[in-house]
């Protein structure tokens, strides 16, 4: 009788225990099954309208719970799928990352959807985990935008500029002129022609200025068109700079702040020389696209009253320290100088972008004519605008100085267009300003 109790209290004991395990298997599945249920993320760019078989597409898909197990993706268009791109992925992926494009797709131009498939390694749903499906629409568009150039004689100086007139055959999110490195935005103007200023860079050689005019549409393709052109030489001239202690000692400390690290003033000043002034120009391009995308400015440019012209545009200058050569830049304006404080005006009607001390070029003003065409105005003594103000031709902008890099009381006056320094000459000649550009405008 006792063997039998026995029997049965061991019997419920190991009843209770399998009931026990059978209950932490049950958790432990259900903890397993359910703790991922959610689908991996994924992300598609660009992200647009417009896209050309050349358009290089970045898919991303991570997954941080169970890990990342197949990747898909596949183009439609008209009811028709193509295959791009199918993975498998190795264990333990928690993140992946795929370029593609749709070249050699075998896709016409016209509206496509991509469609991307992204699986986890997760037990839910019975096994197969959790897939997300995302898909893309676009406009498949292969073509490049038709280029045609209207103004026909451009005549260019050797660094001077000229002007472009040119139709694009649909909308275009750029276009403008190339001229090696150098890229001179367009303007679309009412009339629906495209016109932009360049240059014949003061620091080009004759055989490497090829201008062409580039346009590019929405989705990325992109054209090239010739323009006809003569450029005329000119012979810069060579100046010799030398540099006195007292030049020193008189314009180095405004700038110590800057470079706080140099054992002598001529330490400071190649520093200047070389290195601000490269600032100071990169600076040029970045306030070169703040312009109007039609002219403001009005007939001929006015030079300064009664001021005579101490320094050419395009002089080789060649820096002298105690008799040894210790630099070379270029000098990328015109020094005029009259009397000591004189008042300076604003060549012609625009508004000003720029008031404000500005590195080498000391107290600074420049004004936006419009076309990425400016005017800069600098080492005044005085400021008498502020960014935002318009101004007609004539109208008092500040007074001569010698602040920045300047030895002595002057004004120096830039022409820049899109930030590249051109031949300030050319502008005030009313002949040539009817000939190279206001004829060319609509």
């Amino acid at each position: 009788m006792r063997k039998l109790k026995r029997r049965k209290s061991y019997s419920r004991g190991i009843g209770k225990l399998f009931v026990l395990i059978l209950l932490i298997v049950l958790v432990l599945g259900s903890f397993f099954y359910f703790r991922d249920m959610t689908g991996p993320e994924v992300s598609l760019s660009p992200q647009g309208d417009a896209v050309s078989t050349s358009t290089v597409f970045e898919f991303r898909t991570e997954d941080e719970g169970s890990g990342l197990r197949s990747i898909s993706i596949l183009a439609t268009q008209n009811g028709v799928e193509k295959a791009i791109r199918a993975l498998l992925l190795d264990e333990g992926a928690m993140k992946h990352d795929l370029a593609f494009s749709l070249k050699d797709v075998g896709l016409k131009d016209g509206q496509v959807n991509i469609v991307v498939r992204s699986a986890d390694r997760s037990i839910f749903n019975f096994g197969a985990g959790n897939t997300t499906v995302k898909t893309y629409s676009f406009l498949l568009d292969t073509k490049p935008p038709r280029i045609s150039t209207l103004s026909t004689a451009h005549n260019l100086n050797h660094g001077g500029a000229g002007l472009v007139s040119y139709r694009i055959s649909e909308p275009a999110i750029q276009s403008g002129i190339q001229v090696g490195d150098y890229f001179f935005p367009g303007y679309l103007q009412a009339n629906g022609d495209y016109v932009a200023l360049f240059s014949y860079p003061y620091d080009m050689d004759e055989a490497d200025f090829i201008p062409k005019v580039v346009a590019e549409d929405a989705a990325g393709n992109r054209n090239l068109s010739g323009i006809y052109f003569n450029t005329i030489e000119k012979r810069f001239k060579k100046d010799r700079i030398n540099i006195s202690d007292r030049f020193l000692d008189s314009k180095m400390p405004q700038f110590e702040s800057l470079f706080p690290n140099e054992a002598s003033n001529l330490d400071l000043f190649l520093r200047v020389n070389r290195d601000l002034r490269s600032e100071n120009r990169a600076r040029l391009g970045e306030i070169g696209a703040q312009t109007s995308p039609s002219p403001l400015w009005s007939g001929s440019f006015i030079r300064q009253p009664q001021s005579a012209t101490r320094s050419t545009f395009g002089d080789r200058r060649t820096y002298y320290y105690q008799g040894k050569k210790v630099d070379n830049q270029t000098h990328l304006g015109v020094d005029l100088a009259s009397v000591k404080h004189d008042e300076i005006v604003s060549i012609n009607d625009g508004e000003v972008v720029f008031a404000d001390f500005f590195g080498i070029y000391g107290l600074c003003v420049i004004v936006d004519h419009g076309l990425g065409l400016q005017s800069l105005y600098s080492h005044l003594s005085q400021i008498q605008v502020a960014a935002g103000d318009v101004l007609n031709k004539g109208d008092i902008l500040g007074l001569s100085g010698m602040t920045g890099m300047a030895g002595g009381d002057h004004l120096h006056l830039g022409i820049l267009i899109s930030g590249i320094p051109v031949n300030p000459v050319e502008w005030w000649d009313n002949k040539w300003i009817e000939n190279n550009i206001d004829s060319k405008l609509p």
